[in-house]
């Protein structure tokens, strides 16, 4: 029986993304060695099936990719960051996240918010986020690679009004936000429905970038901001460094 040509072709276009998201047509044509104009057509396919996003010009996979390889139990989220948010959640009480950059927004992967007591409003995995509007999402933007970082900004600043807030009036002066948030290794934020705050830091890979953000949600009443950075930033700093170390014991993570 003759394979489907198709398929080999859409899937050999995956794998390329699955090793580099952020490719452009021509790089993913001369990588799978397929004409520019097959290269297209498989990505327009996998761009309407959702399994791909183009954002300026250049395509990166989506979490929807995940769905393809759920009958394989291979998903770190649950191996490997699950256990230890538990173990942080445990002694902090307030409710954890973790979330990963898909596409162009911060998509939830994680939560212990059903552990957890101090719940404002119960934030679920799969939960989409802002990447400019949130301390996750802009630590994630922050430790982005370069090329990443620049790409996604383009894209944000022309989204229409009401997408991101911060994104229209500040996102010209992210790459110095960026800095700050580098340089002190998290970020602090308001929640929109202005109850809550975030503390959030990257869990990196071996090349300091971020493979996902977690983060701390606390009510605004209960404390300052400088007192949830004294009280929180070490014991999360630390759980981060343990799962990115965890990761890298087993070989790192999916990007």
């Amino acid at each position: 029986m003759a394979n489907v040509e198709s398929v080999t072709r859409g899937l050999e276009i995956l794998r390329l993304l699955n090793m580099r998201t952020g490719q452009s047509l021509t790089e993913l044509a001369e990588g799978s060695g397929l004409p520019r104009g097959t290269a297209y057509r498989m990505l327009f396919t996998l761009e309407n099936s959702g399994l791909v996003e183009r954002i300026q010009n250049r395509y990166w996979i989506t979490q929807k990719v995940r769905t393809l390889s759920h009958g394989f139990d291979d998903d770190w989220t649950c191996e490997v960051a699950r256990p230890i948010m538990r173990e942080l959640g445990r002694d902090v009480h307030w409710p954890l996240t973790l979330s990963e950059q898909s596409g162009s927004i911060a998509l939830v992967r994680e939560t212990t918010d059903p552990e957890s007591t101090l719940v404002f409003a119960e934030t679920k995995p799969g939960y989409r986020m802002s990447m400019l509007d949130t301390a996750s999402g802009r630590v994630l933007l922050a430790y982005a690679p370069q090329r990443r970082q620049r790409t996604l900004l383009d894209y944000l600043r022309h989204q229409p009004d009401g997408i991101s807030t911060f994104g229209r009036t500040c996102g010209e002066e992210f790459e110095a936000i960026g800095g700050v948030i580098r340089a002190r290794g998290y970020d602090v934020l308001p929640m929109p429905q202005g109850k809550q705050s975030a503390l959030a830091v990257p869990v990196v890979d071996a090349s300091g970038h971020a493979v996902a953000a977690l983060a701390l949600r606390y009510f605004n009443s209960a404390m300052r901001h400088s007192d949830a950075v004294e009280r929180f930033l070490g014991p999360l700093a630390a759980t981060a460094q343990r799962i990115s170390r965890t990761l890298d014991q087993r070989g790192g993570a999916l990007h």
